[in-house]
């Protein structure tokens, strides 16, 4: 039975990879973020908040907390949500 579950651990890692690899998103959706499963893959697609928040980081020039205040996020949050957009874009 322990060998058995090791082989499964170590197939949904694999497989799990392989999806991260591929663009997908693996785990819980992070706030500000919606879940859209495209071949029955988990992948986020930005809020109107999480695409404020990247234009005012961007073009803007508005600081971290500036942001957090205006959307009434706290600042880990916008932070979080401006390195996902990074990836995405």
């Amino acid at each position: 039975a322990q060998l058995e579950s090791e082989l499964i651990s170590e197939r949904t890692k694999l497989a799990m990879e392989q999806a991260k690899k591929q663009g997908y998103h693996v785990g819980r959706p992070p706030k500000l973020f919606e879940k859209v499963y495209v071949d029955g893959h988990l992948k986020l697609k930005p809020t109107e908040t999480a695409i404020l928040i990247y234009e005012l980081y961007t073009k803007k020039r508005k600081t971290i907390r500036q942001i957090a205040r205006a959307v009434k996020e706290s600042p880990a949050t916008v932070w979080r949500s401006i390195k996902i957009m990074e990836r995405l874009n």
